[in-house]
């Protein structure tokens, strides 16, 4: 017994969000990890220290940014809910 699942046209909505996102989140990484290049922070460290780094506050709005846009997303109910009937 075969199973059909028949999908309206403004489902197309639902897949522009993923990609949408997908793309959003690909640009934010790549903007933190020029900002590290840039102001010279290397990994594991995840925020800049003033004391170590003239350009602290300048990295850190960066990754800031990026971790507010992650979070904001994630803890989204209405987001979660796309992920689940997509």
């Amino acid at each position: 017994m075969a199973a059909s699942i028949e999908l309206t046209k403004e489902y197309g909505y639902v897949v522009l969000v993923l990609v949408a996102y997908a793309v959003l989140n690909f640009w934010m990484s790549f903007q933190v990890g020029k900002a590290r290049r840039k102001y010279k922070v290397f990994y594991p460290t995840m925020y800049a220290v003033e004391s170590e780094n003239k350009d602290a506050k300048l990295f850190n709005c960066v990754q800031v940014c990026s971790c507010a846009q992650n979070s904001a997303v994630q803890s989204s109910s209405n987001f979660q809910s796309i992920f689940r009937c997509a």
